[in-house]
């Protein structure tokens, strides 16, 4: 991008760090913003970013633009699409690329969320037996050392910012037939996308009227173990493949059954799928030790159930995000259940008619 156009990979770091994107996004400009404003100057930046990138590289990312478009034209307008053009240009010096892209898109058709994305996951394990590939964010244990060690230490508390980013937006609740104080009715009830569950509430009975409840309102329910089963359908296949986004319909119903020993990554990326689809997100919680152990503990969320107190998160700036996002969800909760406070902070928008909550 400095390459191609300076003054536009300018605009595009002050976008970046404006909207706290985060160094390790590959993505132009970070993932998808939900305010009107935001996302028009967000699309008009990775388009421009796009088309620069194109016309500035000399391996002529073009030239898989027909294939791709012939496979779904959403590829090319999806925000990791610059990120798949550099990692299709550097596969193509070992590999007979055309063929392993047709080959991969007759895996079946491509998710409607970052459908890019998924094209090169499934690319990357046709091509990885043998090409040098760029890795998929990994660290790489014999090259960690100095910042990559750093990063690794820090990884679960990036992805409890990111399950926090995602807790607190709109979902469409799930009614249960259980008393109104019942941590369980609570939980699904609130217009929140992810909420945590004590596993010694989580009964056959509670399970089953989970079930009844997401078939009466016309939801997709999914019960997801962190540990693989032959007859169950796997976390972290759930979150590669990227398939829970369901426009036509409400959003799904994914419970983790044993979120403590999820991979958090997994979690945050289930978590922010969600979002655009409305879904929902519960995670149970035996308050056994386990590598989502200090995601867990650290979503101290008001309509949520926690077995631990919030631990400190180390990295100064995961802190601050996680401290707002935390703040965010505390007033939504009051909003929820107080209504809004129509008298507060009046100073802040007298003469303009607004009253912003």
């Amino acid at each position: 991008m400095l390459a191609a156009n300076p003054a536009l990979a300018a605009e595009i770091a002050v976008f970046r760090a404006a909207t706290g994107v985060e160094d390790a996004d590959t993505r132009l400009t970070g993932p998808p913003q939900y305010p009107v404003a935001t996302r028009a100057i967000q699309d008009l930046l990775h388009r421009h970013g796009t088309d620069a990138i194109e016309r500035d590289s000399a391996a002529d990312p073009t030239r898989f633009n027909d294939l791709l478009d012939e496979i779904d034209p959403r590829i090319r307008t999806d925000a990791y699409w610059p990120t798949l053009a550099a990692h299709l240009t550097e596969a193509a010096r070992g590999n007979d690329i055309r063929e392993a892209i047709t080959a991969a898109a007759q895996r079946g058709p491509l998710p409607d969320e970052m459908p890019a994305t998924a094209l090169w996951w499934w690319l990357a394990d046709t091509l990885s037996r043998t090409a040098a590939l760029p890795d998929r964010h990994v660290v790489d244990p014999a090259t960690a050392l100095g910042k990559g060690v750093h990063a690794s230490m820090h990884a679960p508390e990036r992805a409890l910012v990111e399950v926090l980013a995602a807790a607190w937006r709109n979902a469409d609740p799930l009614p249960l037939a259980r008393p109104h104080t019942d941590p369980a009715a609570v939980a699904l009830s609130v217009p929140y996308v992810v909420a945590t569950v004590a596993a010694e509430r989580y009964t056959p009975d509670l399970a089953e009227s989970i079930h009844a409840a997401a078939t009466a309102a016309h939801r997709h329910h999914v019960r997801v173990t962190a540990t693989p089963q032959p007859d169950r359908l796997s976390l972290n296949h759930l979150a590669e493949q990227i398939t829970i986004h369901e426009p036509t319909q409400r959003g799904p119903i994914i419970v983790v059954e044993d979120a403590a020993t999820a991979d958090p990554d997994a979690l945050a990326a289930v978590a922010t799928a969600l979002v655009p689809a409305h879904g929902r997100l519960l995670l149970i919680d035996n308050g056994q030790p386990g590598s989502a152990r200090r995601l867990l503990d650290g979503l101290t969320l008001p309509w949520a159930e926690n077995t631990c107190p919030a631990p400190d998160i180390d990295d100064p700036r995961h802190a601050a995000d996680a401290d707002e996002h935390r703040a965010i969800a505390a007033r939504s909760w009051r909003t929820l259940t107080t209504g809004p406070t129509r008298d507060r902070g009046r100073e802040r928008d007298r003469g303009h008619g607004l009253d912003i909550d």
